[in-house]
């Protein structure tokens, strides 16, 4: 009786390396090692130009220095996933192997005598080789798409979250930073009937906050919101802001007070959590919190309220001072040493304006419109941003929400305007100088000629090191044949190569810039001592003319 031979289809699944595909995970881990080590470089070359350097330029080198640390935190994140996948399918190679050999082993203890059994035996021993290899390949699919597209920032520093994807009704509002590493962004039920039950479910709350991880602009968690008990939850969360320990959020009339910890306890649990106090105030509209105080704004009445905080995080409206004139329909408000930014929208237009602010006084004439562009390109409406909302600044770039990314916006092409729903614009292409950086006629300059060449060549010692690691990665690749030959090793192979030759690009890149970097700091030490060879010899020659 003829029967299917077991032999061919397990030398095929056991023709792969489980320690090749090792080496490459351990190859990803050294770069990953690299990669620490160049941010470390990096940070100290940072510090000790900074250290006795103030003026634009010196400003202008830090947030570029930062922006370089952002890649590489971006890239090793990228690279972290990739090893994690690596491990994954290393170890499930190897247990395909055993499964494959413990399936294999009672047909071949056959003996001529079982002659008669074979062809059953045979059926058994394939029907469990098949099984182990659809466990492995779905092992290896699950592996794959977890190092395929993550979401996160482009490569124009725009960011799509989840939480508005077709069918959703979620609309972005408000935008917070912790300080730290943590964007949050409050959302109202975009269906527009305050009941929250689509899609959540009938009885849940019509707003939440959704946690962004700023250095890669992905989505890491969501939360609920209700009221306090005397007053319902929020209905519309036009802004949010947060000192890193209490979270504000305005709607309704109100600002209502969150314990930070108690929301970070019930990420995406479902659970809402209550407010912990519901102030009124002045204006809702949005609310940003800067130097000890929230600043809550009014869309229609175009006024700005500085409003005191008091130690248990509640606002003190009733020791706020005379309201701030701002533009029209403003959306959210980047408070800065001297100035305001203020986002401005009616719901289609993009709008930055600079307005000048001091302690004391505020000039209302001084005000300027700022071009804004970023979104998505092809627009011919004469604005290249739609639907802005809060900003906030970090790190020389602005990051601004837009509404507009919400489904409701883009379930009708052509009606309305499609945008990322996070977009990263750099200070240098607002026209902006970095907060608290002097102007170009007011800052002069100050620092150690010495101390910019020590800290380039810290930089230099940076640069070759990630230019190794580079070149590491444009020749790494796990083959398929390492994987076994299964159908599901080619997917894997060429999703994680992808994945490594994008992460390599992105650091040749950064050897670029961070070699950029080093050599702007030797020519401003050449400038610097130029200039104070000038000035020596000037003050000599008046010595002279005066003696």
């Amino acid at each position: 009786m003829p029967f299917l031979d077991p032999e061919p289809l397990h030398a095929k699944l056991t023709s792969g390396d489980a320690a090749g595909i090792a080496e490459v995970g351990a190859t990803i881990a050294d770069t990953k090692k690299s990669l620490q080590t160049v941010a470390d470089g990096i940070s100290d070359g940072a510090l000790r130009a900074a250290r006795s350097w103030r003026g634009t330029a010196a400003a202008e080198f830090v947030g570029k220095a930062k922006e370089s640390s952002r890649n590489l935190a971006e890239v090793y994140a990228r690279l972290d996933t990739a090893e994690a996948a690596v491990d994954g399918a290393a170890e499930a190679y190897s247990a395909l192997r055993a499964s494959a050999d413990n399936a294999i082993a009672p047909w071949r203890k056959l003996g001529l005598s079982d002659l008669l059994e074979a062809p059953d035996i045979a059926m058994k021993t394939v029907r469990a080789l098949t099984v182990a290899q659809q466990t492995y390949e779905s092992r290896l699919n699950a592996f794959a798409a977890t190092t395929g597209d993550e979401g996160g920032w482009d490569s124009d520093g725009n960011a799509d979250i989840s939480g508005v994807d077709p069918g959703e009704p979620w609309t972005s509002q408000g935008l917070a930073y912790d300080g730290k590493n943590l964007l949050v962004g409050s959302y109202h039920d975009g269906d527009g009937d305050g009941k929250g039950d689509n899609p959540i479910g009938p009885g849940l709350t019509p707003s939440r906050l959704t946690y962004v991880d700023y250095e890669t602009g992905r989505e890491a968690g969501n939360v609920y919101l209700d009221g306090d008990g005397e007053v319902g939850a929020p209905t519309h969360t036009g802004g949010v802001a947060t000192d890193g320990e209490h979270v504000w959020v305005s709607s309704n009339g109100y600002v209502y007070v969150y314990d930070k910890a108690q929301l970070d306890a019930a990420q995406d649990s479902g659970k809402p959590v209550n407010a912990i106090d519901v102030v009124e105030t002045p204006a809702h509209s949005y609310v940003t919190y800067a130097q000890g105080k929230l600043f809550v704004g009014d869309y229609t009445n175009n006024r700005l309220y500085e409003v005191p905080v008091g130690d248990n995080g509640s606002p003190q409206p009733d020791k706020a001072g005379d309201p701030i004139e701002t533009p029209d329909n403003v959306q959210g408000v980047v408070v800065r040493d001297d100035e305001f930014i203020f986002s401005s929208s009616d719901g289609h237009s993009g709008r930055f304006y600079r307005q000048d602010r001091t302690p004391e006084w505020y000039d209302f004439n001084d005000r300027e419109e700022i071009e804004l562009k970023g979104g998505e390109p092809g627009n011919d409406d004469g604005y290249d941003s739609h639907g802005v909302e809060e900003a906030v600044e970090i790190d020389g770039e602005i990051v601004l929400a837009h509404e507009s990314g919400a489904y409701g916006y883009q379930k009708n092409p052509g009606s309305k305007w499609d945008e990322p729903e996070l977009t990263r614009i750099s200070l240098e292409e607002l026209g902006l100088d970095p907060d608290g950086a002097l102007s170009s006629a007011d800052a002069g300059y100050e620092t150690d000629p010495d101390s910019l060449v020590g800290a380039a060549g810290v930089l230099d010692g940076a640069t070759s090191r990630l230019s190794t690691a580079a070149g590491v990665l444009s020749r790494l690749q796990l083959v398929p044949r390492l994987l076994g030959d299964v159908p599901a090793a080619a997917t894997f192979s060429d999703t994680l190569t992808k994945r490594i030759t994008a992460a390599g690009d992105r650091l040749t890149a950064g050897v670029d810039a961070v070699g950029g970097i080093a050599d702007s700091l030797v020519t401003g030490a050449d400038t610097y001592r130029r200039v104070e060879d000038g000035i020596r010899e000037g003050l000599d020659k008046l010595g002279d003319v005066l003696s």
